[in-house]
């Protein structure tokens, strides 16, 4: 297998294996310097190695696990038992771990050498890092998605498409609340993509365009303070519109504008939220999948199948990008 590791293009340090920051400059290395760049059957045979590993620490450790149970189904062997309980629980947990570790280096390896390929073709590919996601500052600041307390994510993507600035990620988000016995437990609220899209220029007014929850009760609950009624019922019925310049808001809001909003909801097959202000487009896209995740073993001896299921996922992301291009005065001069 190739040893060509690559070279911090800044200080010049060899970097490890995996990286896409430079640990000593904290330069990001560009997409395509950070691929190592192996064949295809170098990365399937990796990967199989890492599968089988994986496979091997989940087996052990529901063993181990099942193991300790026959502590209570053997009661006068619980001395025994009771020994064995606390000599494996601990092992047990950690050969999930461990397996968790080999998941996580094949995510990270068919990033740099799949993932970082697909993306380059689709635009002008600036980064990359599977282990970060969007600023949930961000998220936080345009109120699409209320309730939430936690935020996680990975597989951060920034670049540009079409002359448009383009970052991505998946996030997850979960309202975090106590059970019954007081322990924090995560509700989710959202799952999927955001993507955020420089508009260049300044946009006059801030609006929120969110798809209606299709349960009676979001049906039937009162209008917001800033809630506005295009007229459109086929629109007004789907989609809730909140700014505080209704005047401004109606005249980007044409037949045309709503038809492709319309079309943009649909061809993703998801519930969407949509922001505009300042000088950015931030759209949440409720799709309940993560893109660019290991997948199933058989990808993993077929990488080309590996890689056309990745692009249909980076498709995914500039489809809505693409329809969101063809409404009227909002990119550009």
């Amino acid at each position: 297998m190739s040893k060509d590791y690559p070279v911090c293009p800044s200080c010049g340090k060899k970097l490890s294996y995996g990286m896409l920051r430079c640990d000593v400059c904290h330069m990001a290395i560009g997409a395509k310097t950070a691929g190592i760049h192996l064949s295809d059957k170098e990365l399937s045979e990796k990967l199989m190695v890492m599968d089988k590993k994986q496979t091997m620490f989940i087996i052990l450790g529901l063993i181990l696990f099942c193991l300790i149970f026959l502590v209570f189904v053997f009661p006068d062997l619980q001395r025994l038992f009771a020994l064995l309980f606390f000599l494996l629980l601990p092992f047990s947990g950690y050969l999930f771990v461990l397996a968790g570790k080999q998941r996580a280096n094949m995510k990270k390896l068919i990033g740099l050498n799949a993932v970082l390929g697909v993306l380059n073709e689709a635009f002008e590919l600036h980064e990359y890092i599977d282990s970060r996601h969007i600023d949930e500052k961000i998220i936080a600041a345009t109120q699409l998605i209320p309730g939430w307390d936690e935020c996680t994510g990975n597989d951060y993507v920034s670049g540009v498409y079409q002359g448009v600035g383009l970052t991505f990620s998946d996030i997850q988000l979960k309202h975090i609340g106590r059970g019954i016995n007081k322990r924090k437990s995560g509700l989710p609220i959202f799952e999927g993509q955001w993507i955020s899209c420089g508009l260049g220029k300044e946009f006059g007014i801030h609006m929120l365009i969110r798809e209606r929850s299709k349960t009676k009760l979001a049906r039937e609950r009162k209008k917001t303070e800033h809630e506005l009624m295009t007229g459109n019922a086929a629109f007004d019925e789907r989609f809730q519109v909140i700014t505080t310049d209704p005047g401004l808001a109606l005249r980007f809001l044409t037949p045309h504008n709503m038809e492709r909003i319309i079309s943009v909801t649909t061809a993703a097959n998801a519930r969407m939220y949509f922001y505009i202000g300042g000088t950015w487009l931030h759209i949440a896209v409720n799709s309940e999948k993560e893109l660019f995740e290991v997948g199933k073993s058989a990808e993993l001896t077929d990488i080309p199948q590996l890689r056309a299921r990745l692009k249909t996922e980076v498709d995914y992301i500039i489809g809505i990008v693409d329809e969101l291009l063809k409404i009227e005065n909002l990119f550009g001069s």
